[in-house]
């Protein structure tokens, strides 16, 4: 009983450590030049990718909690530049995201 437990325990808090957002549609935001409100395929998720303030990332917002993965300006160019020839091509385009160390750990088009 204790191993079934400890095994539950684990499985639960591995689901909780990382999530792939696949991008469906980017906007840019009004009033902005690079940051972009972002739909994706989870449900009452807000995420906006944000390469024009100080400090750059990748906000995610579900009900009240809010994450923001930062990043440095070239990775945020990167990704933008990789989703929007993506979306361009009609093809989602996937972003890896850790809650836990907050990092995106990769990011390319759906499969």
């Amino acid at each position: 009983m204790k191993h079934i437990l400890t095994v539950a325990i684990l499985l639960f808090s591995f689901s909780a450590m990382a999530e792939i957002l696949g991008v469906t549609k980017m906007s840019i935001k009004p009033g902005f030049d690079t940051r972009y409100d972002l739909r994706v395929q989870i449900k009452d998720a807000e995420v906006d990718l944000d390469c024009q303030s100080f400090i750059q990332g990748l906000n995610v917002k579900k009900g009240k909690e809010t994450v923001q993965i930062v990043l440095e300006a070239w990775e945020c160019e990167d990704v933008s530049k990789k989703m929007y020839a993506s979306l361009k091509k009609l093809k989602a385009f996937c972003l890896d995201v850790d809650y836990d160390s907050l990092l995106l750990k990769g990011s390319a088009t759906c499969r």
